[in-house]
Formats: structure tokens, sequence, C-alpha cells
């Protein structure tokens, strides 16, 4: 099975095959594309955070130094003897990293000292025009308590962009401006530790004033003081000033002759009137993502050429094996036959083909073929299930028709053309040819066959119309006695409507109040005392009268039914056995048959607890009885189930013990209560030794097993003398009483109450 369907998937197992492998090649890239912009973007902000902190820290360590100075300079008096500090000045200035001069003011902007240029600046301007080109930073300077920096300025001598610093001096215990340091440093000294840091051939730093005009920039600064990298730079603080922002994301164009390139730049302001921008070109991105996938790539291509090669081995097992494939589709694993599947295409093929050419279907059940395998095992079972086909050759014609059905039944179609009389010996030959005897391994196995028969097109014209005919003629022959031919006819079509009619009105019949239960009485051998009753269901519907169980509880079995059955007559027998040990103060007993069904089912434990506890029983009131049927379907779970209601307390009951071959063999294995001998050996007992000797057996089996006995259908005294002579347990039937309805035993109960041993041997 599981090859037809991989068969049948090859034409579209390699384009799913592509499909799935591209989708997750999708998923994958465009994940990586994510993670590949979040690492790119990641770095540029990193790199420019540390940029940021680096001047931010030049900063910070500026401002203790100048107010140091300053400190020391008002300690010195230098605003009134400058020569007292001019030392001190140039000492600082020396030592301080970048400082290209230093100056001292006082607060009305008048400049009282300053430093010697030194060599490389003595052509320049050192200092800028407190009171003319710097005034607006100078007043800045008063309100502020860091160092305020000026715009750069370009310095002809030095070739290297300056910038001008102003720091307020203030009382330190008033507050109070009393001078000012102003100065010129070096701009690629205060970012000069970038200089010896690995950015990447593709990343760069650049500082950049309001105005557009790069100042500084790692590693290369010539590409962005070109004309192209200034229009650039313009073009990028164009942005940044339009967006009002000290931070965030640009990406724009450069553009350098018919080229274009475009840069992914992270900027922020340092605090004064420069930016701080990290340059990165977007296609490092795009190339950080190839590489990203590129093994994706590489597993996609081996998993798409290894999916086409086992593609191409599953057709090349499909064109190998296709033959037998269709062999398994169309027959039967076992016996090599037609299945049953491929007999009705035939059939319905032959219908359409030659709609006036008659034939005849049969089909063949072995007669309790489960006992062969019971007593012989699987594999003479399975040997058996061989031979008959053999069998059955030697008396077809060649045209016809032979298949399995499944388990132990056959079909045969006759289409030769014989009449009905024809065919109907040929039939007789095949139940004859199947009684005799086969020998499998050295053993001898004997049969019978219960045969159904019918006719195209006198019975049907559809080829599941005359299968369901045939059925229905097979279980007419089983119903019958089994080891018998059966004809569909107009008898078995009304049975056939009667059935359909039971299933119908069995729908909800306890629902509608037609099913009532019934009570027989059960009494102590010994003593005649009543110890409780067996709960029988009886039907009465409107449109059928009153209907057997033995009619319907095979169809409620059937169609699903039984199982529902089983729990109203559970429930209407703990509530009138709670009823009556309460009325009589009398802890009786309820027997209460349980189907094969309700035994496997996983709820009914669940379902026999609550109504102990719904009804205040005590659990030894409740016996629940079983089939031999129920427990040989599925031993493993009915022992199990029976187990789980001996640890509640219930008692279990084998009903008609005796009528199945393997009683022996499975009851020791059950942890059951008790064993209902069948009517039909207590029928004979008083005149046939041979049913008397077997009742003496099972009663003396019981008590060995340590089990009760109960013995039904005792309609004589002598019948109750033989078996309390036998020392049977508990007694039942019609000599004691007839099932009765609630109130009828509640009546019997009041009369039966007052001499308990009245029934003993009268």
């Amino acid at each position: 099975m599981l090859n037809i369907l991989n068969f049948r998937a090859s034409g579209w197992v390699l384009p799913l095959a592509i499909f799935v492998l591209t989708l997750l090649l999708l998923t994958f890239a465009v994940q990586s594309w994510f993670v590949s912009r979040s690492v790119f973007d990641n770095e540029i902000a990193h790199i420019n955070r540390v940029a940021l902190q680096n001047a931010r820290s030049v900063m910070i360590a500026r401002r203790e130094s100048f107010n140091l100075l300053g400190q020391e300079l008002l300690a010195l008096n230098a605003l009134q003897q400058p020569d007292a500090g001019r030392d001190t000045l140039e000492k600082v200035a020396f030592f301080m990293p970048g400082v290209v001069s230093l100056g001292l003011a006082r607060s009305d902007g008048q400049m009282v000292l300053y430093t010697t240029p030194r060599e490389s600046h003595a052509n320049s301007v050192t200092l800028p025009n407190l009171q003319q080109q710097s005034s607006r930073l100078f007043r800045k300077a008063l309100d502020s308590e860091d160092v305020v920096t000026g715009p750069p300025v370009w310095q002809n001598s030095s070739r290297e962009w300056m910038l001008p610093l102003f720091y307020a001096v203030r009382d330190s215990y008033h507050g109070e401006v009393l001078a000012v340091l102003t100065g010129l440093v070096r701009l690629q000294d205060r970012l000069a530790r970038w200089d010896g840091v690995d950015l990447g051939t593709d990343t760069s730093v650049v500082i950049v004033s309001s105005d557009g005009v790069p100042r500084y920039a790692v590693p290369v600064f010539n590409a962005y003081d070109s004309h192209a990298g200034r229009a650039f730079m313009q073009e990028l603080m164009q942005q940044i000033t339009d967006s009002k922002s000290d931070e965030g994301w640009l990406v724009h164009d450069w553009k350098q002759d018919r080229s274009r390139l475009t840069y992914r730049v992270h900027y922020s302001r340092i605090g004064d009137d420069l930016f701080n921008l990290v340059v990165r070109p977007q296609s490092s991105l795009w190339q950080a993502w190839r590489d990203r996938i590129e093994p994706a790539l590489l597993a996609f291509f081996a998993l798409l050429l290894g999916s086409i090669g086992v593609h191409r081995i599953v057709l090349r097992q499909q064109q190998l094996y296709q033959h037998n494939l269709l062999f398994q589709a169309h027959h039967d694993p076992l016996t090599g036959l037609l299945n049953r599947a491929r007999l009705l295409h035939l059939m319905k093929e032959s219908m359409l083909d030659d709609p006036e050419v008659a034939f005849s279907l049969l089909i063949i059940d072995l007669d309790y073929f489960n006992r062969i395998n019971d007593q012989h095992g699987h594999a003479i079972g399975d040997a058996l299930l061989k031979l008959v086909p053999q069998r059955l050759q030697s008396i077809l014609s060649p045209g016809d028709w032979l298949a399995r059905q499944g388990g132990d039944e056959f079909l045969v179609v006759f289409r030769n053309e014989l009449s009905f009389r024809g065919r109907d010996v040929l039939t007789q030959a095949i139940k004859a040819a199947l009684e005799e005897e086969f020998e499998i391994h050295n053993r001898v196995i004997s049969v019978s066959a219960s045969i159904g028969v019918a006719n195209f097109p006198r019975d049907a014209i559809d080829p599941n119309d005359l299968l369901g005919k045939a059925n229905a003629a097979l279980y007419q022959a089983k119903g019958d006695g089994r080891n018998c031919i059966v004809h569909y006819s107009d008898d078995i079509a009304a049975l056939s409507r009667r059935s359909k009619e039971l299933e119908r009105q069995l729908d909800g019949c306890w629902q509608r109040n037609e099913m009532q239960v019934h009570y027989q009485p059960q009494v102590d051998c010994r003593s005649g005392a009543l110890i409780g009753a067996e709960a029988l269901v009886r039907w009465k519907n409107k449109s059928l009268g009153n209907v057997s169980p033995a009619e319907f509880i095979p169809v409620a079995e059937a169609i699903g039914a039984v199982r529902q059955i089983d729990r109203f007559v559970m429930a209407e027998a703990c509530a009138f056995i709670h009823q009556i040990s309460q009325q009589f103060s009398r802890p009786l007993r309820i027997s209460i048959n349980l189907s094969p069904e309700h035994l496997l089912d996983p709820a009914m434990i669940t379902e026999v607890t609550e109504l102990i506890r719904r009804y205040d029983l005590a659990p030894q009131q409740l016996v629940l009885e079983i089939t031999e049927t129920a427990v040989l379907n599925d031993f493993e779970r009915a022992a199990q189930q029976v187990s789980q209601l001996r640890a509640l307390g219930v008692g279990v009951s084998v009903d008609d013990f005796g009528t199945g071959y393997s009683s022996l063999s499975y009851i020791h294995k059950l942890p059951v209560t008790e064993i209902k001998i069948d009517r039909s050996f207590v029928d004979q007992i008083a005149t046939d030794l041979h049913d008397r000797a077997l009742t003496s057996a099972v009663i003396a089996m019981g008590k060995r097993l340590h089990l009760e006995v109960v013995a039904e259908g005792v309609e004589t005294a002598s019948q109750w003398q033989i078996l309390l002579e036998q020392h049977c347990d508990i007694l039942q039937g019609f000599y004691i009483s007839k099932p009765m309805a609630a109130s009828d035993f509640i009546a019997f109960m009041d009369n039966y109450s007052e001499e308990p041993q009245a029934f003993a041997l009268r």
C-alpha cells in the first residue's frame, strides 16, 4: 500500500520538493537580509557611539584641565599681574595635547595674557579677536559652565583645521565669572585616536560642520575634501538640518561623473557646530547578505540535484514494480485471487456490455473457520484458505470468476451459458467438493460451507445490490443452521425488509418508553430462598407488536444500538433492585446481561461505578453476565475489563457456559465469579444421562475454580432435585417463575417471602 501511494505521488513529489526548497530558501534569504541589515546598522551605530564618546570624553577632560588652569591663574592674580601667570600658561599650552595657543581675558573681553606661538604657527593668527570675530561665542561662554567651541578655522600655515575654545573661569564661592580662558586646538588631534583604528576598506568616520565642509575624516580625508565629496556632504547636512534631529539615519547617493553609489549614513551631533558621520556604502550590506546566504544557495542546489536524483529513482521503481502494484490492487495477497473490489468492477463492466447475459453470484463462507485457527493455529488456517481455491477451480469454467472477499469468504461468478438449474448443480458440486477432507501438514481438516446465491438480472441489476442480496441469502443460510445453500428469494427479501424496519424502529425506542425490563427470580438451590433476579429486556412497538430479544438484539448489535439498550437496562435494573432491597430490607442482587460491544467499551467501568454510587448499591448486589463471544473477540481487552469490574467488587458471570467449544480454554484465565449452565443441558437432565454427566462435570469444575454455578431453564422438580444432588448453587427457570414486570415481581416477593422454602422440592 505504501508503494502504491509513493508511485501515485511520484508525479508531484519533485515539484513539491522544489517548491518547499524554494520556499525555505526565500524564507532564509529574507531572514538573512534582516539579520545582515541589523548587523550592518549596529556596526555603524557602534562606531558612531564610540566616536561620540571619544569626542565627549575629550571635552570633559579639557573642561577639567581648563578649570584647574583658570583657578591656578586666579590664584596667581594673573588678571592684575599677567607676568605672574605667563610661565604656568606656557607650560600648560606646551603639555596639553593638540593645543596651539592659550590666552586669558577679563570678563569684559579684554585679553590680558596669551602664550607665545610655536615655530610652526609663528606667522599665523593664534588667537581670535575676542571683541569682533568671537563676541557671540564669548558671550555664550559667560553663560555656560562647559567649554564652548566655535566653528573650525583653517590655518594656512599648518594646513590644518583649528577649533577655537572658550571657558568661563568662575569664583569657587559665588559662581561669578572672573575670567575667560580661550585657545586654539588642532581638530585632528581631538580625533587622533581614530587613526589607529581599523574601520575596514569601506567605512569612514567624517567630522563635518553644519555648513557641509568636512573637517576631518578617517581613514581617507581627500575623498571627502574633493568637489564630489563636498557636494555629497552638503546634501547630507541639508537633510540633517531639515530633519532637526541630533541623531539618525540617512541613505544618500554619491554622484561622481556618470557613476552613482548609494551610502548608508549614521549621524550624531558632537555637541557644538560639528556632526560625526559614519559612512558606509550600501553595497557592503548586499555583500554581507550574499556572504550569509551563499552556503544556503549551495545547499539549495545540492538538495535540488538530490531531489531530482531521488525522483528519477522513484520513477524507475515505478516502472519496475508497476505490474506488481496493479496485481496487489486487484488481487488478494494470501490466495492470489481477485479481490472484491476488482470482481465488482468486472461484474459492472459485464452488466454494461451484455445486459441480457445472465450470471450467478455465490458467496461461500466456511463454517466455524475460527475454530480451525484456534485449534490448529493460523498457519494451518492460511494453508486451508490457499487450498480452497484449488478445489473450486476444478469445477469452474474458464470464463467464470473466483475471488476472495476477506476472511473465510469466497466469491464465485458463474458466467457460462448454463441455465439456472445447471448453475445450481455446479453450486452443489462446490459444496460437496469443500466437504471432502483436506490434508495439511499431516493433519486432516474437515470443513463445511454455507452458500448464498443471487442471480443477474433476475435479483438485481447493480453489482453492489447483487452482492447485498447474495449476502442476505448467506445470512439466511447461517440462520438455517449452516452447511446449506440458500438462493435469494421473496421470502428473504421480506426478512430483509423486516430487518430494515427493525433497524428503523429500534432507533430511540428506549427513549419512547417502548422498552421494558422484566425480572426472573433466582433462588438458592439448597434452601429455596429468593436471592435476586435476572433483568431481561422486552420490546413492544406500536407497529411491530411484541418483538423477541432473539430477533431485535442481533439487529441492535449490527446497527450499534445495543450499548444504549444495555445502559437503559442497567439503569432500570439498578434502580429497581435498590427499591425492593429497601422495601423488603433484604440486600437482593440483580444479574444484567452485558453485550460484547459494551463489555469492551472503555467507558463501561465508569458507567458501572456511577450506577453503584447513584443507587447506593453494594457492589456485590450487581452481577454482569458476559458471553463467550465477547471474550473471544478480544480476550486481552475483555480480561482487563473483567479485572476492573472485580476490583470494584462487582460479580461477573459467564452466560450459556458449556455451549462454546473453547470454554475450558479461557474460563480459568478470567477473574469471573460465576458460570451459568445453558438451558440446553438442563432440559434433558432428568432423562438423558449424557446431559446429566455434562452438568455434573460443569458444576464440579466450577467448584474446583471456586465459582458459583447457576442453572437456568429449570422447569421441573426432578431437575431441581438432580441439580441439588450435584451441588448446584443457584436456580432460575419457569418452575420458579417466568420473567415478570416490576410490579408483578414485587407481588411475587410479597407471597414468596412468607415461605421462602415453599418452592424447594415441592
